[in-house]
């Protein structure tokens, strides 16, 4: 198995001129100077070129390095496999994918029967519960190649996708139920639904390209990763008594708030509905949430995460 780690020795190789010349744009300096800085932080170097969600050094941020670790593990994650199934370039473009009648009839019914059967009965009614999905992803080869062709990965070598039956019932306040990104690097979920959803359960929400790295999207970037504890920013962009890392659209605010910050940033939303069966897929780096519902209405999914190793090509 060919695995190739990217730091700073060798980013050179992957990014482009329109890279440094966008860096530039946000940050006001090089990214030459940035990687000269992390160069003398050497017990800092394997959690920069890590998976962490957001390295906690104000000086390095100001010098942009959340908007550095943005780009390259972009960079990455185009530059590692190209995807056999056609359906992964939509991914690509839009930032999400759906696909109805994805199972076949026979492995639907069976896996609609173990979730009712065996798991629904022994749970409370809002519970997220991992399972083994190995047999699961073995049996259905095609989502298994479109997990990795829409995480642009060879192989699992560093850990196979995260498998979850979902049953999530509408409360108030949900802290999902604003838009955010997850994290800074592309990263793939997948739901299919286990019954027909439509807007009164709830349905996630998606923001069309915001997966994309426009001057707008990491000029928010960047300024979530210099802002200051507390502050009026802070409170907009973190979750409450969460911490930086999974930042928040327009985090205290009504609907139409919401909805206005992310129109002014050039985006629309599109609440995903659908039969049962059908399959989302999203790159969760881009702006998601999950719907408002009807009181107490459930949402029954099987829920698939696949989070690639930001700085590895394999």
């Amino acid at each position: 198995m060919n695995k190739k780690a990217v730091f700073f020795e060798n980013s050179h190789d992957l990014l482009t001129k329109e890279d440094h010349l966008l860096f530039e744009s946000i940050v006001g300096d090089t990214i030459q100077g940035l990687e000269k800085k992390i160069k003398k932080t050497n017990n800092l170097i394997n959690n920069i070129y890590s998976n962490s969600k957001f390295i906690d050094r104000e000086n390095l941020n100001k010098a942009g390095l959340h908007v550095y670790r943005t780009i390259l593990s972009n960079r990455i994650y185009l530059a590692r496999k190209n995807p056999i199934n056609k359906e992964a370039n939509k991914f690509l473009e839009t930032g999400f994918l759906i696909i109805e009648d994805f199972l076949d009839a026979k492995e639907f019914e069976n896996l609609r029967n173990l979730f009712v059967q065996k798991i629904k009965p022994k749970k409370n009614s809002h519970y997220i519960t991992r399972v083994d999905g190995t047999n699961f992803l073995r049996r259905n080869r095609k989502l298994e190649t479109l997990i990795k062709d829409c995480a642009r990965v060879n192989n699992f070598s560093f850990g196979d996708p995260r498998v979850e039956f979902w049953n999530l019932i509408h409360e108030k306040n949900d802290p999902q139920s604003k838009f955010h990104s997850d994290t800074f690097q592309p990263t793939c979920k997948f739901w299919l639904s286990l019954e027909d959803i439509d807007y009164s359960k709830g349905p996630f929400v998606y923001v069309p390209n915001s997966h994309l790295l426009s001057e707008t999207r990491l000029q928010w970037d960047y300024e979530n990763s210099i802002m200051k504890k507390d502050s009026k920013m802070w409170k907009k962009r973190i979750q409450v008594g969460g911490k930086p890392g999974s930042f928040r659209v327009h985090e205290n605010s009504t609907i139409d708030e919401e909805l206005k910050t992310v129109m002014a940033m050039g985006f629309k939303t599109m609440p995903i509905v659908g039969k049962k069966n059908t399959l989302i897929a999203a790159n969760t780096f881009g702006f998601h949430k999950r719907g408002l519902a009807v009181p107490k209405a459930s949402r029954e999914t099987l829920a698939i995460e696949y989070r690639p190793q930001a700085f590895w090509i394999y």
